[in-house]
């Protein structure tokens, strides 16, 4: 319980004059009892205290109170300590005790306070005194004290005091770990024992002169157990209060490994930088201000300007005009959005005056919070472009051939087709009127069944000859189109096979190409083969149509359909050449062949042909 709460003006009768000022000059609060506990008189340090805490010392004195039944009444939070109080101050005036100490808090709002109460026995007949000395301060410093010698001890960092001689006064857990040697061993030792000479002679001693202090170093030592090691040392001034320099703290922390990872990160950034600058592709660094960090020097040998004149004039200035938008785009992706990465090929002028196709490849770093830069690399590509130009022009003249094959290929079919309809059909039509008019004459009785065999196989060869003759080429495709050639070629498939068909015409008006025509109804006939011959199928359906600028014709069934990569493998074997008439057809005249089927499910077959290649005049 606080003192200030029973308060007297002063000591009254009964004590020394003399006592009076030395009492009242005291800083402690100080009251004297009866032998009962009454408050018989407080000094001035009492009564100050009381009125700083509330206490109105004119009109509520403690003279006269009895000390013990203050504290035996109190209840609240300061019960439990008045109970220790009474009870020790109630020792002391029996006689049981000479005295009696006690430490308790009595907290302001504001602020933390600690008390130090003394009951000195004065004597059975005369009773005691009680002294309540402030310890605050004293208690903040063992507290902050406490604070700082746990904040050394649990540190990972060597924390090492010294004199200004050098001499180890204190050695936390962490120096021991660090430099191996245990406490024991190295307090009062000088600090030569860790760290042997030559030491750096601006490191220790400190001095009290210097106007800076302060020490850093980073130095390579021997541990105790004889591992080599690198600690950083910090060295810092111990002051009294006086500000004077009366020693030096050191904080060590082992880098070893950092040194370890600084060195391979330089080993690294020096083999990147030579795989950089010896690479065949040129690398550039800007930021996301379009400024140029870094060229490498092989941006020189790639388009023969200087690396300061290209850093200057790449992104405006050596571009084909033709090809600006594309690198302004491609700039402006990478430096407007983190981590992406981008590719054009663009061309950029050499020094020479002609120009380069330089293909670009750019990665923004910004997702990485240590990379700031643009990463562009610069690759020569002109040879590749070259290169497939003229592949792309040789294969325009292998198409162009093909086609022309094609063209003569069904121009042949076409002059067979023709011959056999025009001579050999025509005379076997004459042979058979031949022999049916032997039949008429006189005489020719014995030879009739003779005759009538021969009649009959005269008419199989005609419509032998007729069927080879369409199969060759159906004239009807040069003279009634695609579309009507395959409703009379599928009618005559369906009375063969059996199998139910379905047409469907959705092309509307399209103009067509002999090429394309023919490369149809070849697709068509080699498709409805493969069904009959393998598929198994029920149904089929043959459809023209048109979508958007492309123009498609498909053969699908139901039948077991097959595995498509595997059938592909065994045409690329030569096993099966189907698949490759097809597509060979659909390429020449322009197009291509799409094929979706797996075993159970059918088959489909999709010629593609754009509208250009199919309404183009062949040559």
């Amino acid at each position: 319980m606080c003192a200030g709460r029973l308060v007297s003006p002063n000591f009254g009768q009964g004590v020394p004059c003399l006592a009076l000022p030395l009492l009242n000059a005291l800083t402690a609060h100080i009251a004297l009892l009866d032998p009962v506990g009454t408050i018989l008189a407080v000094n001035a340090a009492w009564t100050d205290f009381a009125r700083a805490n509330g206490a109105d010392a004119p009109t509520t004195t403690g003279v006269g109170v009895n000390y013990l039944a203050v504290c035996r009444t109190t209840s609240g939070a300061d019960a439990s300590t008045a109970t220790v109080v009474a009870t020790g101050i109630a020792a002391v005036l029996a006689g049981q005790r000479d005295s009696f100490t006690y430490e308790y808090t009595c907290h302001a709002p504001h602020e933390q306070r600690w008390f130090r109460m003394r009951v000195t026995s004065l004597g059975s007949t005369v009773g005691a005194i009680v002294v309540h000395e402030p310890i605050t301060a004293a208690k903040q410093n063992a507290q902050t004290n406490a604070w700082l010698a746990a904040i050394v001890a649990s540190s990972d960092d060597a924390i090492i005091g010294t004199t200004l001689a050098g001499q180890i006064l204190s050695w936390n857990a962490s120096a021991e770990r660090i430099f191996g040697y245990p406490a024991s061993q190295v307090i009062g030792q000088p600090f030569t024992r860790i760290m042997p000479p030559p030491l750096d002679v601006e490191l220790m001693p400190l001095s009290p002169d210097d106007d800076d202090p302060r020490r850093y170093v980073e130095h390579a030592l021997v541990r105790h157990d004889g591992q080599r090691i690198i600690v950083a040392l910090n060295f810092a001034p111990i002051r009294d209060q006086d500000g004077m320099i009366v020693g030096s703290v050191v904080i060590g922390h082992d880098v070893t490994e950092q040194k370890k990872t600084e060195a391979a990160l330089r080993a690294s950034k020096e083999r990147f930088r030579s795989i950089i600058e010896n690479s065949v592709e040129g690398i550039v660094l800007i930021d996301a201000n379009l400024q140029t960090c870094y060229v490498s020097p092989t941006i020189t040998t790639l388009l023969g300007y200087p690396v300061e004149t290209f850093a200057a004039l790449w992104t405006h200035g050596l571009c084909h005009p033709d090809d600006q938008l594309q690198l302004d785009t491609f700039i402006a992706t990478l430096t407007t959005n983190g981590g992406a990465t981008g590719q054009v090929t663009t061309r950029l002028f050499h020094q020479d005056g002609n120009w380069r196709w330089v293909e670009l490849r750019g990665n923004n770093q910004t997702h990485n919070p240590a990379i700031r830069e643009i990463i562009v690399s610069f690759h020569n590509v002109t040879k590749r472009v070259w290169l497939y130009d003229e592949m792309f022009a040789a294969h325009r003249r292998l198409q162009q051939i093909s086609q022309q094959l094609l063209v003569a290929q069904e121009q042949g079919r076409h002059h067979i087709a023709r011959e056999l309809h025009d001579e050999i059909g025509q005379a076997l039509g004459a042979l058979k009127i031949n022999l049916y008019m032997l039949g008429t004459w006189p005489g020719t009785s014995a030879n009739t069944a003779r005759l009538a065999e021969s009649l009959h196989i005269v008419d199989v060869l005609i419509q032998q000859v007729r069927t080879l003759s369409l199969d060759l080429h159906p004239a009807m495709l040069d003279d009634l189109g695609l579309v009507a050639t395959l409703m009379w070629y599928l009618d005559r498939f369906q009375q063969r096979t059996g199998l139910a068909l379905a047409f469907a015409d959705r092309l509307g008006v399209v103009p067509m190409s002999p090429l394309v025509a023919t490369a149809c109804f070849r697709i068509a006939q080699e498709a409805l083969t493969n069904v009959a011959r393998h598929a198994q199928a029920q149904r089929m359906t043959v459809t023209l149509s048109r979508q958007e600028e492309m123009f498609a014709l498909s053969v699908c069934d139901d039948g077991i359909g097959f595995d498509v990569q595997d059938q592909r493998a065994k045409a690329g074997a030569g096993a099966s050449l189907g698949l490759i008439s097809i597509a060979e057809r659909a390429e020449r005249a322009g197009g291509w062949v799409d094929i979706s089927s797996s075993p159970g499910n059918g088959a489909e077959v999709w010629a593609w042909f754009p509208l250009d290649v199919a309404s183009a005049v062949a040559n």
